[in-house]
């Protein structure tokens, strides 16, 4: 059997980000199989696919498109620095020509809408401080990379993608939950779904 193409459709809501917004923009993705059978993956916790820990690790990686030709920008990845749960990885059925549900994550530092994790812009990134609720820098201490809008220069455009290089090492197998292989086995069901990110990802902007 030919092996499964899966694309993925992204969004940005809202497509404009405000740093005067506390709230950052919710990026979302739906995939759908292009196989003619139903076929489970097994998201690692370390794929963009995993939305509770994606921002950490890099999974969306980010172009400046204010640039020619667009510029890659420098984003945090903490894969092989954060801890990974004792918990089973998520399932995710996709039948055959059917939209999964749609997964979503706060395109922010740590995943957050939390207003403590409120973006912040370039300039106050790079130094690793972060303003306080009055617009001022602090002394408090943070990474100086990019994590979503955190991080990025007003008044440009960017594009975002998802890591293919992440999603190569899904695990999957013909079949639903119920036909789930030994987890021994895991190892030999990696590769060989063929992914596609539709129109490459999606553009958004960012201003004061």
């Amino acid at each position: 059997m030919n092996r499964p193409r899966i694309s993925i459709e992204m969004e940005m809501s809202p497509n404009t980000y405000h740093f005067s917004s506390a709230r950052p923009p919710t990026l979302s993705f739906t995939l759908t199989p292009h196989a003619s059978q139903c076929l489970t993956i097994l998201v690692p916790h370390s794929s963009p696919l995993a939305t509770g820990r994606s921002m950490n690790t890099g999974g969306y990686p980010i172009s400046d498109l204010s640039t020619s030709p667009p510029t890659t920008v420098k984003i945090g990845d903490m894969t092989g620095y954060i801890s990974v749960p004792a918990s089973p990885n998520e399932m995710i059925v996709l039948q055959p020509g059917q939209r999964s549900k749609k997964f979503q994550v706060a395109f922010n530092r740590g995943a957050s809408y939390e207003p403590s994790f409120r973006p912040q812009p370039w300039h106050i990134v790079r130094n690793g401080r972060l303003l306080d609720q009055d617009g001022k820098e602090t002394s408090i201490r943070r990474p100086s990379v990019v994590h979503g809008v955190d991080g990025l220069e007003a008044g440009k455009t960017y594009k975002t993608t998802m890591a293919i290089d992440k999603l190569e090492k899904t695990p999957w197998w013909w079949g639903d939950e119920k036909d789930e292989p030994d987890r021994k086995d895991l190892g030999s069901k990696v590769g060989g779904i063929e992914w596609e990110i539709v129109n490459g990802g999606v553009e958004f902007r960012v201003e004061e």
